[in-house]
């Protein structure tokens, strides 16, 4: 399908800002104001804020294009879905609203369900564009996951060059931090990115050179996922596998043999640059596997209970979205997805949420098992999904900004490939013109809680994190903010 001109500039432009967000996060270093001086905090500590502000800047940019230019892709999105789970969304984000209200600091929790209605909102648009799009809507989709991972690769890399020529200790947890926040982050993306990275190496029109440079990426991926000591990224895309060995044989055979591949060079690249070569040098490299500690809950436990605390004493509406940040342990959220929103958000809004990712996950297994011919790109994003879905359990994939960029991404690039040949409606599902004008409306009122929650501390970021390091705390868990604890 071709699309040129006014049309065409509609379709392709958010995913070009997406792609924009996607690759400036680990590349560039914007907004210098945040930069610290001094050495009092870490890059890796800025890394969160700056990615928050820039995601804040997109979700803007979202709300302005799904009231003018891109409000056929949001209806066409809408579309794509079946009205139960259209249902159970507006009623889980209206639980969410009536639970921010009566919150303690309704500001914060105002801000955050803005903030996931928003990234919402900017995946039904996604899902609109890549319905209308086509193939060459995933084709470009495609070359952007393999240019974002191309990116990550060399800065990781370059930290490992430059330890290497100068002589210094190989710390696998400095080479992270120095390009995320967090090296848990850089997990929580590989958990998608690996999954995706297979599909340019299943399509049949692949010249030998190209196979063996996107073979050779995804291998470094798998080399820095070991190296980077995120479990919950092992589990995660084993689990996906297991999935999807299980339910759909046929479809995702070729899938898993090129994983294997990937996965058995990227274990020899491991033993070689972070074992052998550091000691052929007579360096060292501190390097986590933590194959031996699988079973550590790493402070989990605790989180997990006092979330669960907060469920039986406020079951119905939750204690506001956010507001576990208020009684920060280890951590300013429970690093488990369901528990977080039964805790905040109340169960009857968690199950609104949890019904329809149950439904369309369970959706794209039928399909991938029934279909006369394997679809190898739908594969590529269940397992991405299916990851990320399982390393939710465990981490926090619905809290970072850089994560839920990339989880509302592939989530409407998923909903709009399975949709494409599914539905026929026209571009706004037969949605009357007083629902349209009721989307705007919930959408310029999400922009306003964001935009009110946000300042004025968007100003003083740096000075935020210094005072809250300097009064004593020797940790920064981060919820929306670097410095997570709220108020």
């Amino acid at each position: 399908m071709s699309h040129t001109g006014a049309e065409g500039k509609r379709l392709y432009g958010l995913l070009l800002l997406t792609a924009l967000a996607l690759i400036a996060g680990p590349a560039f270093e914007f907004l210098p104001s945040l930069t610290w001086q001094e050495g009092a905090v870490s890059n890796a500590m800025v890394w969160h804020d700056r990615q928050r502000i820039e995601q804040a800047i997109l979700l803007a940019i979202v709300v302005v294009g799904g009231a003018t230019i891109w409000r056929d892709s949001l209806l066409a999105g809408l579309a794509c879905v079946p009205g139960l789970v259209r249902w159970a969304l507006g009623i889980g984000f209206a639980l969410g609203g009536v639970s921010a209200l009566l919150s303690a600091f309704p500001r914060f929790a105002g801000l955050e369900w803005a903030t996931l209605l928003l990234l919402l909102a900017f995946a039904f648009i996604l899902a609109g564009q890549a319905r209308r799009g086509g193939e060459r809507f995933d084709v470009w989709a495609v070359r952007i996951v393999v240019a974002v991972s191309v990116v990550i690769a060399v800065r990781v890399l370059m930290g490992y060059l430059a330890a290497i020529l100068e002589g210094m200790r190989i710390d696998s947890v400095a080479l992270f931090t120095s390009v995320f926040s967090n090296r848990r982050v850089f997990g929580q993306v590989a958990s998608m990115a690996i999954p995706l990275l297979a599909y340019p190496l299943l399509m049949p029109e692949r010249t030998r050179v190209e196979r063996w440079g996107l073979l050779a990426l995804l291998s470094v991926w798998w080399m820095l996922a070991i190296a980077s000591g995120t479990r919950g990224t092992w589990l995660a895309v084993a689990l996906a596998a297991i999935v999807l060995a299980a339910l759909s044989w046929r479809a995702c055979v070729g899938w898993l043999k090129v994983q294997a591949l990937a996965l058995a060079v990227g274990g020899v690249l491991f033993a070689v640059l972070f074992d052998w070569l550091p000691g052929l040098l007579a360096g060292n490299a501190a390097v986590e596997t933590r194959v031996s500690s699988m079973a550590n809950l790493s402070g989990r436990a605790e989180l997990w209970s006092m979330a669960w605390a907060h469920i039986q004493a406020s079951p119905l509406l939750g204690i506001g979205p956010m507001h576990l940040a208020a009684f920060p342990a280890y951590g300013a959220h429970p690093h488990n997805a369901i528990l977080q929103l039964g805790a905040e958000w109340g169960g009857p809004a968690m199950l609104a949420l949890l019904l329809p990712v149950v439904y369309g996950m369970y959706r794209m297994l039928v399909r991938l098992r029934a279909a006369p011919a394997p679809d190898p790109l739908l594969v590529c994003l269940a397992a991405g999904l299916m990851a990320a879905g399982a390393q939710a359990m465990v981490d926090g994939v619905i809290v970072m900004p850089y994560t839920q960029l990339w989880l509302a991404w592939i989530l409407g690039w998923a909903i709009g490939r399975y949709s494409r040949q599914a539905i026929a409606s026209g571009p706004d599902g037969g949605v009357s013109r007083g629902i349209q004008l009721g989307i705007v409306f919930v959408l310029l009122l999400a922009l306003l809680l964001l935009l009110r929650g946000i300042f004025p501390e968007v100003l003083y970021r740096v000075e935020a994190t210094k005072a809250y390091l300097d009064a004593g705390n020797n940790s920064v868990p981060p919820r929306y903010w670097m410095v997570g604890p709220i108020p």
